[in-house]
């Protein structure tokens, strides 16, 4: 075992003091430390953050002292490794992660449980569903600041969701989704979106929401696999249309648009409003083609559940000529 460093040993001595103290936080922290997003934030404001911000992640201590003590133990368990970061670092910011769900770390008669005290919600990317996560890494954000007592200061911190121990709870945020501020104050799209998307389990689709852009409407975009190798079906569904279109993957992220075979011939799109095509997708795809009816019955509910709009009187103090007496007769 190597020599820890004698001003890493000095440190950590002034840092254990300075816990007891009472001022460590105070020597880590600058007036552009934000932990505050991650603090005590209940899964419907963490899903309403996820939608305001389209992140996939959002992750929350339970409340200020368990985040105290999550950054504290994680500087301490580690600060060889930190030290090494902050002797290397240009002065971007740096991360650090720590798993504090080991017994060395778990005090007799602590009240924490590093085990099971950090939750938050994951889209994943590859079904697009919203999920519980819970997790026991630390992650600390640090920065070299030689004008800080210890070196560095704190930028901010977070439950690490991306470490071999995080698991799914299994938790159903279909009725915390329909308490938030994105679902009460979103479109019916938006809305059957979030239930589609926060129901538990796995399914034979993907699902995501694409916002309207570019003179296209909001639209529910369902994925899967074609029977043909290297294709995805993409559906999307709107208002007024339920559209099927084809795609092989190229190189990244990169997709490129190829004849649909679902059918008696190939097609560049195939229109699933038209109940011979809909025949054609069950018989070739039966649980997909229930999944898409299952996201149509909510956009059919969601719509429904819709305030409806009030009819526009006609106004009786327009200005101007008469459209009708002066176009639509003619003078004699």
């Amino acid at each position: 075992m190597s020599k820890t460093p004698d001003y890493v040993a000095e440190n950590m001595k002034r840092i254990c003091a300075d816990i007891n103290r009472g001022t460590f936080w105070d020597n880590i922290c600058t007036p552009t430390t934000h932990t505050g997003r991650h603090i005590n934030r209940t899964p419907g404001n963490m899903l309403d953050r996820m939608v305001r911000e389209g992140k996939n992640q959002v992750f929350s201590f339970q409340n200020t002292d368990d985040m105290h003590e999550c950054v504290t133990e994680a500087i301490l368990t580690d600060l060889s490794t930190i030290y090494e970061r902050v002797r290397k670092s240009d002065g971007e910011p740096f991360t650090h992660s720590v798993r504090l769900a080991d017994e060395i770390y778990q005090a007799e008669g602590d009240e924490v449980d590093f085990r099971t005290r950090n939750k938050g919600l994951e889209r994943n990317i590859a079904d697009g569903r919203i999920r519980e996560i819970s997790t026991d890494v630390t992650c600390v954000v640090l920065r070299k600041n030689d004008r800080m007592p210890y070196g560095f200061a704190l930028v901010s911190a977070f439950p690490d969701p991306n470490s071999e121990t995080a698991y799914e709870t299994g938790r159903d945020l279909s009725a915390i989704a329909m308490e938030t501020d994105a679902y009460k104050n979103g479109s019916y799209v938006m809305r059957a979106y979030l239930r589609a998307a926060t129901k538990p389990g796995t399914g034979p689709c993907a699902v995501g929401y694409i916002a309207e852009h570019e003179g296209f409407p909001e639209q529910i975009a369902v994925s899967f696999a074609s029977n043909r190798k290297g294709i995805e079906h993409q559906v999307y569904m709107d208002e007024q249309s339920t559209i099927l279109r084809s795609y092989r993957r190229e190189r990244g992220e990169k997709k490129r648009a190829v004849p649909c075979t679902i059918g008696p011939k190939p097609c560049n799109k195939m229109n699933l409003n038209d109940p011979i095509n809909e025949a054609y997708l069950s018989d070739m795809y039966p649980k997909e083609a229930e999944y898409i009816a299952r996201i149509q019955d909510l956009l059919d509910e969601e719509r429904l559940k819709m305030p409806r709009k009030e009819r526009r009187l006609p106004s009786n103090h327009i200005q101007g000529t008469d459209a009708q007496k002066e176009n639509d007769y003619p003078k004699p």
